[in-house]
């Protein structure tokens, strides 16, 4: 958090998980956080300081944030109520003439917050790390320390997660994006170091934040593999539970027909791909085998003329089940 420990910076505001504000006290060793009572009685200051921070350059135009934050009132009424949460957000940050936090962008019509030098964000930290870790290389060991601080701040929370209006959507969905990355980028370090068992779990995380992410599912199962776990109940069995939970199940009757069909053509092929970047390694094996990993399967010509070919999640579930 080396950005926020920078002299120059006199504002920190935490946006992802639980929103805050923290002014540095006047001896300038520490934090002092703005209390809820003060956004309560403000909380049209606050509205406006989370919707400057979603703004590109942190500038916004006066009529933009009128439509943006107070749709509902007529011009006039929404002017007044600008200019006073305008009023109110300076006083809250401490701001004094002339104003260097919250500036107004006379000719413009807009308001324009201080830059992260002054008034410090961790999502824009965390977007920051992740390009210093492009830049010297995301698996070098600088890099890996930059990726690793990144996850720290978005692994936080949500961008503005208490608030549900339209206007945080972009921003909060730009950085879920950007934790997937660096959750993948820091599993393409560890690999690449033999760590597989640190790249492991930066898929089980990816999976936990959406348990049907097949490329996450995929990706762990080939670690496994790698690390000779082909038949670990503990690591396979736990992933395709959280995997395929809420998934649909095939009825008993249906599962009973698919096993009488697996007995009686034992011989019939099933063809498995094992996906090992860049290259696409296929494997053929007999039914009458028990693999013990796979990642993806195409259906033998029994089961492709058959009306009860079950759905291919459902399939690759029992299956995975069966065999191990």
């Amino acid at each position: 958090m080396h950005e926020a420990r920078d002299e120059m910076v006199t504002i920190r505001v935490w946006t992802l998980g639980r929103f805050r504000v923290e002014r540095r006290t006047s001896e300038g060793e520490g934090w002092q956080e703005i209390s809820a009572q003060d956004w309560k009685v403000g909380s049209d200051a606050r509205h406006l300081l989370q919707a400057l921070l979603s703004e590109p350059q942190r500038t916004a135009r006066r009529s933009t944030l009128i439509d943006t934050l107070w749709p509902e009132q007529d011009l006039s009424a929404a002017e007044g109520t600008l200019s006073k949460a305008a009023s109110k957000l300076r006083s809250l940050l401490q701001d004094t003439p002339p104003y260097t936090l919250l500036q107004t962008i006379y000719g413009r019509g807009a308001y324009q917050l201080a830059e992260q030098a002054q008034i410090w964000m961790d999502a824009e930290a965390a977007e920051s790390l992740l390009k210093r870790a492009e830049q010297v290389g995301r698996s070098s060991e600088p890099g890996l320390t930059f990726l690793q601080e990144a996850l720290g701040y978005l692994s936080r929370g949500g961008f503005l997660e208490a608030e549900g209006a339209q206007w945080t959507l972009l921003r909060r969905g730009r950085l879920e994006t950007l934790r997937t990355r660096c959750h993948l980028w820091l599993a393409d370090g560890y690999e690449q170091q033999g760590a597989l068992h640190r790249a492991e779990e930066q898929m089980e995380a990816l999976l936990s934040m959406d348990p049907t992410d097949e490329a996450a599912l995929c990706r762990l199962l080939t670690l496994l593999h790698q690390q000779g776990m082909k038949g670990s109940h503990c690591g396979a069995t736990r992933t395709i539970s959280a995997f395929w939970r809420g998934r649909e199940w095939l009825s008993p009757r249906r599962w009973k027909w698919w096993c009488s069909r697996y007995r009686r053509h034992p011989y019939r092929f099933v063809r498995l791909r094992l996906f090992h970047q860049p290259m696409v390694t296929r494997t053929m094996f007999s039914a009458r085998d028990k693999p013990s990993f796979f990642l993806s399967i195409q259906f033998p010509p029994c089961f492709k003329r058959s009306q009860h070919f079950p759905p291919i999640s459902t399939f690759l579930h029992m299956l995975t089940l069966h065999l191990l």
